[in-house]
């Protein structure tokens, strides 16, 4: 109850709230913090299709209850997004100047990501280029630590060298 920071968990594609229940429960235990993470139209109970603008949407939403029914300042905000949770995490932190930015298995876009397994010459032919990360993050202004999975080499959770802090001018 006397947490100073807020965390805004945005999970990724292959889960729901339920399923990172465990993690976010301990987070808030080891950090001592807040933690509200954000389901997502279509996933688990919560009603809807999803869709890009709606996940962006659902995130928004997590963030305004943060802010404005929980009293949190933006810059007492640390967001976390995980995988498909870092492209709206992203959106979030150019959107908003929070205290922070964790990226953990992050892309840097939806066609980008899948072209490592179908070539990107099908994956232009496939898709859209949705979640666009790479453009995103020039806009950021927080203090950014990131993790990538490299499971080829065996070696997860490796720091992605895209720790730092981006300036908005960026």
């Amino acid at each position: 109850p006397n947490a100073k920071f807020f965390i805004l968990f945005l999970h990724s594609n292959g889960e729901d709230i339920g399923m990172c229940h465990a993690f976010v429960s301990r987070l808030r235990d080891l950090l001592e913090v807040h933690v509200l993470a954000v389901e997502y139209p279509g996933y688990g109970i919560c009603p809807g299709t999803p869709s890009e603008e709606r996940l962006h949407a659902a995130a928004r939403l997590g963030f305004g209850f943060m802010t404005q029914v929980l009293g949190a300042e933006p810059a007492d905000v640390i967001l976390f997004g995980r995988s498909l949770g870092t492209a709206l995490a992203l959106a979030l932190g150019a959107e908003f100047r929070v205290g922070g930015l964790v990226l953990v298995a992050p892309f840097l876009s939806l066609r980008e990501a899948v072209s490592q397994f179908t070539g990107i010459q099908l994956a232009e032919v496939l898709l859209e280029e949705l979640f666009c990360n790479k453009d995103r993050i020039k806009s950021v202004e927080a203090a950014l630590g990131g993790f990538r999975a490299r499971a080829s080499r065996g070696d997860m959770n490796e720091p992605c060298g895209a720790s730092g802090t981006f300036p908005a001018d960026r």
